[in-house]
């Protein structure tokens, strides 16, 4: 797949089904319940997107594929970020 320049966003959400070498990014989080944990997103946009502005509904790990642009987290490639429930995203994701 080739993406455009810009104006896109890509999300995959349950990766850790296609790649179960990922859970060990879960594995850190062992003190939240297994019934509190969704899934792995992984989260793709051109420098001009973002996913907008949302409230996590569920417990979720976040990895940073590339481009570190978030305002009030900066993550670099292959950093992952834990949101918990009801947790406000408001930042440029």
């Amino acid at each position: 797949m080739v993406l455009p320049e810009e104006g896109y966003s890509l999300l995959v959400t349950d990766y850790e089904k296609t790649i179960p070498e990922l859970m060990a990014i879960v594995e850190k989080f062992r003190f939240i319940p297994d019934w509190r944990i969704d899934d792995l997103m992984i989260s793709y946009t051109s420098a001009d997107s973002s996913v907008g502005a949302h409230i996590d509904q569920f417990n979720m790990f976040l990895l940073q594929v590339w481009y570190p642009k978030m305002d009030d987290c900066v993550l670099a490639a292959g950093e992952s970020l834990y949101s918990q429930t009801g947790h406000a995203n408001l930042s440029n994701l």
